[in-house]
């Protein structure tokens, strides 16, 4: 996204915010159950909150990125990116209003305080694997040809090939040639 005259990388920048504080919640949920101080569990259910607030950012700017950028393409990469993140918002929504709802959840004992404790640490396989597609994404491409991607968008390179000189083309390029 153009911002001035600057490229601002909105997606990338909101992404890993909202990954990065998910692992960081854990950890303070990690040492409430440990210690038993309360404020540990404080800690854990503000960053947590802060981390699932910021996953619809990072949905949302990887929408735009995934419209201007790739075309919109249909491709299965983007389509599992779609889904999981979704998963990770679902996970971390229903972490937050547990952990915020009944904040004695995390002392409970037998079903009830592993339940709250599987659910929170369930979210870092989705949170891990989205991370994982957007790797293969950035440094990999999409494991299709630009011809492909430009097929299944519905945009066409014009009589003279007039794409091939666009930033986005020399972009896809470099990312192939990784």
């Amino acid at each position: 996204m153009k911002v001035g005259r600057f490229e601002v990388y909105l997606h990338p920048i909101a992404t890993h915010f909202s990954n990065a504080l998910y692992p960081v919640a854990l950890f303070f949920l990690a040492l409430h159950a440990a210690t038993g101080k309360g404020v540990y569990f404080e800690v854990y259910r503000y960053v947590l909150l802060c981390a699932t607030a910021s996953v619809p950012v990072s949905y949302a700017t990887g929408i735009i990125d995934w419209k201007t950028k790739y075309h919109g393409a249909r491709v299965r990469l983007f389509r599992q990116k779609l889904r999981y993140g979704a998963v990770v918002f679902v996970l971390g929504s229903a972490a937050s209003l547990w952990a915020w709802g009944q904040p004695a959840a995390a002392d409970a004992e037998g079903i009830p305080g592993v339940a709250f404790y599987f659910l929170n640490f369930a979210v870092l396989p989705p949170l891990m694997y989205v991370g994982h597609l957007g790797g293969m994404l950035v440094f990999r491409g999409l494991g299709c040809t630009e011809d492909e991607v430009r097929a299944q968008a519905g945009v066409s390179t014009g009589e003279e090939g007039a794409e091939t000189d666009s930033p986005k083309h020399q972009r896809a390029t470099f990312q192939r040639s990784l």
